[in-house]
């Protein structure tokens, strides 16, 4: 406990974040009503079902999320415990990754609070989608390889601690095989492989068990699960195949800008207390690796440029859960009011692209990191990062991307800078006020969010209690889709907007109408029965009168937030 001190701290903070954030409301977000969905029916049914809206493995996630719900029931809010539990978990395996690589003890909890309090890492924490249980898993993947692999003789006992870890993470997510993929590439690097049996050894603990697990659950998903060939699971697949090398492609240019916002985002606490040292970082690299420095800063400006029109006042950022709204997705009609200004927003993700590059001068102080384990950390990630692309394929004509899906980046982004800098200085006051901020605003966000979320939930159940049927109320996306998806998936209900007229109109497949004033996205996807006479919004909507206004708490806004009830005219 003396030694450990400041990690104690963190996580005493992180629990009792849970107590004042509303952790136990029963609602759900985004799209984790179709995971608690099988959830219920493992515990009631006793068997394993993955609806077919969704797009991941899942098995593991829907456990986990068993354990808990056979002890303390199947409410939506024992769920989202049990994902703040496991966001726990994975703060101990980050901290266990940092030290690991020779960082010291508070550093390693430095750390792990950037980890913990990240505010898209955080308003995931409090939901029951999947990036958490990826993220996770990943980390704790990462640091049963690097022990594993210390160097000499593979340690066989941790290895295959990591090829369980990446193995359950396939089964949360199909991003966590490459993590199996990351470690043998490094392995191929580094020139540890060689043509014999002991090489081959070494392949077979990281890789067999993965590929093993994932070839058994396509086999269980289709021939014996059932799975539908155009389920949520081949989204992506054909995607990509009806993107083509082309559309890949265009859509990667705006990736790489995203990568490197999101990775600066995630070091931004530690790198403003190395702002005193950047010059003697600078100056200890060698010439050619300044000219590859200014290579990299030079690449995300111009494809900013390229990609984004900066000049037309475009930013290039993909925010789902975290933007200027705070936290969590805006999936309710009217929208939510602004929590950040946009010269606060776009001067942030000026100072990220500069943390990125902070991040690359740290890993530039060593002269053969391919080699080290930080050459390990390089290979997952780059591996994770081209996992975004197919991911983000069927969001190309629309917001390109999501910001949840550069997560698993995060602990390789934190754990890769605080080792590459262990040598230099860290002013520890003002990087530890950094984190007080981030993380207070983290907290805030995520309590304000899930309140919106339950007053939406209270003011839709009053509306259904006055009798208003289900099918005629639009409450948001995770409420139509709680109510509403699987009876319309089990009537075959057809959509009633023709996606492929709308994008003739200039429109997107992801926001089909605009959610402020006319059909939702989510109706299309979760609630094709849903005739929106009346629906709960964050504002007054053309077209429907006021039914009911209520008022829900806000911790980030000094003005009362209102919902309201409406009836089409």
């Amino acid at each position: 406990m003396r030694r450990h001190w400041p990690l104690v701290l963190v996580l005493a903070a992180f629990v009792a974040a849970a107590f004042v954030i509303p952790t136990l409301a029963p609602v759900s977000v985004n799209d984790d009503f179709l995971y608690a969905r099988s959830v219920q029916i493992l515990v009631h049914d006793h068997h394993v079902r993955v609806l077919p809206a969704a797009a991941m493995t899942l098995v593991f996630q829907i456990g986990w999320g068993g354990l808990f719900a056979a002890v303390f029931g199947d409410s939506l809010g024992v769920l989202r415990a049990a994902t703040v539990t496991f966001a726990g978990l994975g703060g101990l395996a980050m901290y266990a990754l940092c030290r690991e690589l020779k960082v010291t003890p508070a550093r390693s909890a430095l750390g792990v609070a950037v980890f913990l309090f990240n505010p898209i890492g955080l308003a995931l924490s409090y939901t029951f989608m999947t990036d958490t249980y990826l993220l996770t898993l990943v980390t704790v993947a990462v640091w049963c390889f690097v022990r594993g692999l210390r160097g000499g003789e593979p340690d066989v006992r941790w290895t295959l601690a990591g090829s369980v870890a990446t193995s359950l993470a396939f089964l949360v997510r199909q991003p966590g095989l490459l993590v199996a993929i990351g470690v043998l590439t490094w392995l191929l690097l580094a020139r540890q492989l060689r043509w014999d049996r002991r090489s081959v050894g070494i392949v077979a603990r990281v890789v067999a068990l993965p590929v093993l697990t994932a070839v058994a659950y396509y086999l269980w998903a289709g021939p014996l699960h059932g799975v539908p060939a155009r389920s949520g699971q081949s989204t992506s697949a054909h995607a990509v195949t009806d993107a083509g090398v082309g559309g890949s492609l265009a859509l990667s240019r705006y990736l790489v800008v995203f990568l490197v916002v999101y990775l600066g985002l995630f070091v931004l606490p530690i790198v403003v207390g190395l702002v005193a040292s950047v010059l003697g970082m600078v100056r200890a690299i060698d010439r050619p690796r300044r000219v590859a420095l200014l290579g990299v800063i030079a690449a995300p400006i111009a494809l900013s440029i390229g990609a984004f029109g900066l000049v037309e006042g475009h930013q290039p950022w993909a925010p789902q859960f975290f933007g200027r709204v705070g936290v969590g997705p805006v999936d309710i009609r009217g929208g939510r009011p602004f929590v950040l200004p946009l010269k606060v927003t776009g001067a942030l993700l000026v100072v990220a692209m500069a943390a990125a590059l902070v991040l690359v001068l740290a890993l530039l102080q060593r002269r053969r990191p391919a080699e080290s384990r930080l050459g390990l950390l390089l290979a997952v990630g780059a591996w994770l990062a081209l996992a975004v692309v197919p991911q983000s394929m069927p969001l190309r004509d629309s917001t390109y991307s999501y910001d949840r899906y550069f997560l698993p980046l995060l602990p390789l982004a934190v754990a890769g800078l605080l080792g590459a800098v262990r040598p230099v200085r860290i002013i520890a006051p003002v990087a530890w006020t950094a984190v007080a901020l981030m993380a207070g605003f983290s907290v805030a966000a995520t309590h304000d969010h899930l309140a919106l979320q339950r007053a939406t939930w209270r003011l839709a159940a009053s509306a259904r209690a006055d009798g208003i049927p289900a099918r005629d109320l639009d409450a948001g996306a995770a409420w139509d889709g709680t109510h509403l998806y699987e009876h319309d998936f089990v009537h075959g209900v057809r959509v009633k907007v023709d996606l492929r007229e709308l994008r003739k109109l200039g429109f997107t497949d992801h926001f089909a109408l605009s959610p402020r004033d006319g059909p939702a996205w989510w109706l299309s996807y979760y609630a094709r029965s849903d005739t929106s006479r009346y629906v709960v919004a964050g504002d007054r909507l053309y077209g429907y009168a006021v039914v009911r206004r209520i008022e829900y708490p806000s911790w980030l806004h000094r003005d009362p937030q209102h919902l309201y009830l409406l009836r089409a005219r």
